[in-house]
């Protein structure tokens, strides 16, 4: 006969969580694991797998003191965000647009996927394009993982020029990014905090603007240190498919005939953030209280998968309207959106601006679309849920991450 395991404890669920301090809530999540352990038989790593569907990397080493941690992340990732019953409609979207000066604008590859740069986890996307490359990966994102990149950097410049963003007018901004520098030009905009490393924002006109995930504007030598500005020669070396190196380390390494040829080559990384390292200082420098200030949160093209960021939406005070744009349904299992606009951010964007009498460049047609009560509209490029009653997948937690990549908690009134 197998032993019942025991209950989760109540510190562990997502209504209490945040009342302990993050020791306490350690210590809890550590109990719990060894608890499980002893009652079913199973080491941690296979407790967070089988009971939590979590998909652990396969670096990540079957520490039940790390793996605490892990589900210290996993709790602070449930908090559940609770739907407001009186913002239901695009009106009520419109409505709200208008009345806000402190836009929090969350965003990510799908605002760029309209100018041909592909996202990470759509079918065709990144992440089947290295599955179908590199073979021997176990995960696809192990490409972006810093670990791999210090052991074998070539794979990612191999695939890095489908990243990296022309020098000319060839790639323009989307609609959702003029839409995003219209809120800022309007005097709404609190903060645009983008996921994507292709720096459109920019382009587009927007200044207050954070790369969580950095972006191909600079370089940094993995060896010595030196940081500059993305040069053209790097870019086209990169465009080839090439590894970057620093000329500095290559000429001290010339002029120095005793110099470690098995020193770590010195490889030009581009500052975009890998799995493995923590996000900018200005994501945590801004973050804290732009959360407190924020009268409404747009949240466009993400699969609010990747932590921290994907934290944004539950750390925001309760009473703060949140509309979802993207072309499904996001984050089920934490977040209830006031409106779910599903469809082709553009489509969606457009059709705001277009109501709220705003006019834009390369504003898309007029497109039809369905009000699904209480408060989902189906657009062009929507995919409507296959089931309602499924439950969603839950994000990829990276481990090696260091604790300060926890969101700060507002304080709630």
């Amino acid at each position: 006969m197998s032993a019942t395991p025991p209950s989760p404890p109540s510190a562990l669920s997502s209504a209490s969580s945040s009342s302990l301090s993050e020791a306490e809530l350690y210590a809890e999540s550590l109990h719990f694991l060894e608890e499980h352990e002893r009652a079913l038989g199973m080491d941690a790593r296979s407790i967070l797998e089988q009971r939590f569907g979590l998909r652990l990397p396969p670096d990540v080493p079957n520490d039940k003191a790390l793996l605490a941690g892990v589900l210290v992340e996993l709790m602070r990732v449930r908090q559940v965000r609770s739907k407001l019953g009186e913002v239901n409609t695009l009106e009520d979207v419109v409505r709200l647009i208008e009345g806000s000066s402190r836009v929090l604008v969350l965003c990510g590859a799908g605002m760029s996927t309209a100018v041909g740069i592909p996202d990470f986890r759509s079918k065709g996307g990144i992440y089947e394009r290295i599955r179908q490359r590199y073979p021997f990966l176990d995960d696809p994102q192990l490409l972006f993982d810093i670990h791999q990149f210090r052991l074998d950097p070539r794979p990612f410049f191999e695939l890095a020029l489908e990243l990296l963003p022309a020098t000319d007018d060839a790639l323009r901004p989307s609609v959702s990014h003029c839409f995003v520098a219209e809120l800022e030009r309007r005097g709404k905009l609190l903060r645009c905090y983008t996921q994507n490393i292709d720096g459109l924002e920019r382009r587009a006109g927007v200044q207050r603007v954070v790369f969580c995930h950095g972006n191909f504007d600079t370089v940094t030598c993995v060896r010595c240190g030196w940081h500059g500005a993305l040069s053209d020669a790097v870019r086209e070396c990169i465009r080839a498919g090439q590894v970057p190196c620093c000329e500095r380390c290559r000429r001290l390494q010339a002029d120095d005939e005793d110099a470690d040829v098995e020193e770590v080559e010195p490889v030009l990384k581009p500052d975009i953030v890998f799995f493995g390292e923590s996000l900018s200082d200005a994501f945590f420098g801004q973050i804290h209280d732009d959360l407190e200030a924020t009268d409404l949160l747009l949240v466009l093209g993400t699969s609010l998968q990747v932590a921290p960021v994907a934290k944004i939406p539950t750390s925001i005070r309760p009473g703060v309207p949140q509309i979802l744009i993207n072309r499904e349904l996001v984050a089920r299992a934490r977040v209830e959106f006031d409106v779910e606009l599903l469809g082709d951010c553009d489509v969606v964007v457009a059709e705001l601006a277009r109501r709220l009498q705003w006019e834009m460049a390369s504003m898309t047609p007029a497109s039809a679309y369905t009000f699904h009560p209480p408060h989902r509209y189906l657009f062009p490029g929507a995919i409507p849920p296959a089931n309602e009653e499924e439950e969603e997948e839950l994000p990829v937690i990276d481990a090696t991450l260091p604790a300060s990549t926890s969101l700060p908690q507002p304080e709630h009134q």
